[in-house]
Formats: C-alpha cells, structure tokens, sequence
C-alpha cells in the first residue's frame, strides 16, 4: 500500500465526531479541531490521486467507545480478538474491515496511564524495536504513520490516539488478509 493511500484510508478512519459524545474540555476540542483540519488537507490532496470513496458515520457509543466515526462506505465492525476481560479490567476491541484492509480499535475501561505523548512514546518504542522497521514518516499531534519493510516489500503503518471521557482509545493497523 502506498503511503497516499494509507494517509487516505487513515483519513477517513479518524474523522472523529465529538459533539453528540460529550465533554472533553477546550484543549480536547482545539486538538480535535486541529487534526480535522490535518484529516481535511491530507483527504484533499490525496483525492487528487485516489478515486472518490464515499462516507457513513458509525456511532461506536453503541459498543461502549465515546466517539463518532466517520468511515469508508462497507466498512464491518467486528469484535476482536482483545475483546474481554482482562486482569480485572475490561477492554473493548473492535476490527473495522474493508477490502482486506483491517484497522484496530482498542480502549481498556480504566483510566489512562499518561497523556497523548505519553502514548505515543510507548509506541514509538515498540515499533522501532520492531523486525524490518525503517522509519517514522509522518507524525501529528495524535500519532504517526511509519514505514516498515517485509518478505513482500515496503509497506505502511499506523498508530493513533484519542483520550475521551477519561478513557484512551487506541487505533493501530490491523492484520492484511
């Protein structure tokens, strides 16, 4: 996959609605903001070379997540295989699929740990300590897509966070079918 395309497909994933899923004080709201506009830019000069995919919003509140989501048209949330209990503390995972395309939602039900860089830092670490990393390509307030390299090539990842109503949910690429 190509990079303009992961950004396109990432773009879509994480255009987040906050206002129907409650607080999250002005700083929450002036970063979301602030990544929208990132989302919108990237959307738009990446439909340039991409074909027009439509959109749905899928409220994910129903699955206990406090966000709105809007995403690709035949987009399927599955349960996934983190779903459960785990130590006592229940974590919710769902796979967003499309086209053999999977996307990861995690978010544990307790409170998080650190802040947004907090999270990011720990990732980072973990996928630089990764066999065939290569590069952190592009990086925001919310996370950073990077590179890798494989058996099959050159491909593209990603690792994105959102702290909502006390919680921090985590999107990741998921396994390629």
């Amino acid at each position: 996959m190509t990079l303009k395309m992961l950004s396109f497909i990432v773009s879509l994933f994480l255009i987040v609605g906050m206002t129907s899923c409650g607080g999250g004080g002005d700083k929450e709201k002036d970063d979301t903001k602030d990544e929208q506009a990132n989302v919108s830019k990237t959307k738009s000069e990446t439909t340039e070379t991409t074909e027009e995919v439509g959109s749905v919003t899928i409220d994910l509140t129903d699955m206990s997540v406090p966000l709105i989501v809007e995403v690709p048209e035949g987009v399927e949330v599955n349960e996934g295989m983190m779903m459960g209990d785990f130590d006592g503390v229940k974590t919710y995972n769902y796979e967003l699929k499309k086209d053999g395309w999977i996307m990861e939602l995690t978010m544990m039900d307790e409170s998080p740990y650190t802040d947004k860089a907090g999270y990011m830092a720990d990732y980072k670490d973990i996928v630089k300590s990764m066999d065939g990393f290569e590069e952190i390509v592009e990086e925001g307030k919310n996370g950073f897509i990077y590179k890798v390299t494989n058996e099959d090539g050159e491909d593209y990842n990603f690792y994105y966070v959102v702290l909502k109503d006390d919680r921090a949910i985590e999107y990741e690429d998921g396994l390629k079918v």
